[in-house]
């Protein structure tokens, strides 16, 4: 758990509260089902990211503060907006997570 510089690791302490059918196959991209004992992180809902959907954070968020896109063709989305992400960076004081771990945005 401590080899991730994002904080984006999750310690699974119990089983979901949800359960799933008893034939439902383990998917290891999405790391569903959870198992009790287990790490799991994000992976942006790679199921949605396959079929151009953004991941559910970004589209579930409110107030649209979180973008996602793809940074070497600088370009970025909350949904209802596309930016260049370099300008975003700029204009809305963003800055890089982490930084002193050498993380990357």
């Amino acid at each position: 758990m401590t080899g991730c510089p994002y904080s984006a690791r999750v310690f699974n302490w119990k089983d979901p509260e949800v359960k799933l059918p008893p034939d439902h196959v383990y998917d290891p991209e999405n790391n569903i089902p959870p198992v009790e004992g287990t790490v799991g992180k994000c992976v942006f809902c790679a199921d949605n990211l396959r079929k151009n959907i953004l991941p559910r954070c970004v589209s579930a968020c409110p107030m649209g503060v979180i973008y996602f896109g793809d940074i070497i063709e600088d370009t970025v989305t909350n949904g209802e907006e596309t930016v260049r992400f370099s300008k975003l960076m700029l204009d809305r004081a963003g800055f890089r997570y982490r930084e002193e771990l050498g993380t990357l945005p």
